[in-house]
């Protein structure tokens, strides 16, 4: 019986958890362009409309926007719920 109502919570509490999913979505959406920003500088470098010089600084803080949201994403996915947490803390006392 604990494990209908467990289940039964994790389900109406997973279509509460908007805010997760989207921020996932929104940091997914970033990543993407950030490296399709990376993608198209690259681009105007081989074709020689940007200096190495210019490359390399644009580059550069390219790869840091990345850098810093790769790391956020992984840990926004990898973070429960916090209703699960409450369902795992609280149903075994049932």
């Amino acid at each position: 019986m604990v494990n209908v109502y467990r289940n039964a919570l994790e389900k109406i509490f997973e279509k509460d958890d908007h805010s997760r999913r989207d921020e996932i979505t929104k940091t997914t959406s970033e990543i993407e362009r950030i490296s399709f920003r990376l993608v198209v500088l690259q681009n105007q470098f081989l074709d020689g409309h940007i200096t190495p010089q210019d490359y390399n600084k644009m580059k550069d803080r390219v790869e840091k926007d990345l850098t810093g949201l790769e790391p956020k994403l992984k840990a926004i996915k990898m973070d429960k719920s916090p209703y699960k947490t409450y369902v795992n803390q609280t149903l075994p006392m049932l």
